[in-house]
């Protein structure tokens, strides 16, 4: 689904969201909020394209920007997705709605965006529906909305995020490539499937999501931190993201 520039999400709704950390613990501490939301997925059978997203942002935006996930290509690696803010175009057609919040009007939304057409979801409406309806009864506005993702193989596989806020950059490493060793501050399941057997592995299960959220940093010299710790360069992660700096 494209959405024209008047349904790009404005900064001042987009810039309200919450962070992850002050989300991270809904879905534990109030597993109804998730169940209920959950069960309309089983209820109209949806595919593994369509699934709940907790709902965060990564840093804000300005004026005349919109968040976007596309895919980059980077040398001697593999593909992997980056997320940050693109100039919107008032050319219709170029964005595809991605993540959906549901707005103060009962309405979905979309807030994060892809360059590449997603699967027809237009026969789920009356699941989209009842999800809106559930959202506003419920107040779970700042919890939970919906996504429509991709559905090849190489998407289905899961991956970790990583978020750079000083470079307003979210790289999102798939299932087997490298990432960082060590502890972090805290792991971060933020897609929820109709099945849990879905999400409950976390990357190591297919299209899940597991978000890496603490204190990372990449300066233009090379350094690069994750929750305060320096990654050596050689190391193949600190190769990796090298690489895909160069590209993004």
């Amino acid at each position: 689904m494209a959405f024209p520039k008047e349904g790009f999400v404005s900064p001042a709704t987009y810039n309200g969201l919450p962070y992850i950390s002050e989300v991270s613990r809904v879905p534990v501490d109030n597993p109804n909020d998730l169940q209920e939301p959950r069960s309309l997925l089983v209820k109209y059978q949806a595919p593994k394209t369509i699934c709940i997203r907790l709902i965060h942002k990564p840093f804000d935006i300005n004026a005349g920007e919109a968040i976007v996930v596309k895919k980059i290509d980077i040398p001697k690696h593999e593909t992997v997705s980056v997320l940050g803010p693109t100039k919107v175009t008032a050319t219709p057609g170029l964005l595809h709605g991605l993540h959906f919040l549901v707005g103060a009007n009962g309405q979905l939304q979309p807030y994060e965006y892809s360059p590449s057409p997603l699967p027809d979801v237009s026969s789920f409406e009356p699941l989209f529906a009842d999800f809106c309806r559930l959202v506003v009864e419920r107040g779970l506005q700042r919890k939970f909305g919906r996504k429509t993702g991709r559905d090849s193989e190489s998407d289905m596989a899961g991956w970790t995020e990583f978020e750079f806020p000083e470079d307003r950059r979210t790289i999102m490493i798939p299932k087997g490539l490298p990432t960082p060793e060590g502890e972090y501050e805290f792991t971060v399941e933020t897609e929820f499937h109709a099945n849990p057997r879905d999400d409950d592995e976390g990357c190591s299960h297919a299209n899940t999501t597991t978000c890496m959220h603490c204190s990372h940093s990449y300066k233009s010299g090379g350094e690069l931190c994750v929750d305060g710790r320096r990654v050596e360069p050689g190391t193949p992660f600190h190769s990796l993201f090298s690489a895909a700096v160069e590209v993004w």
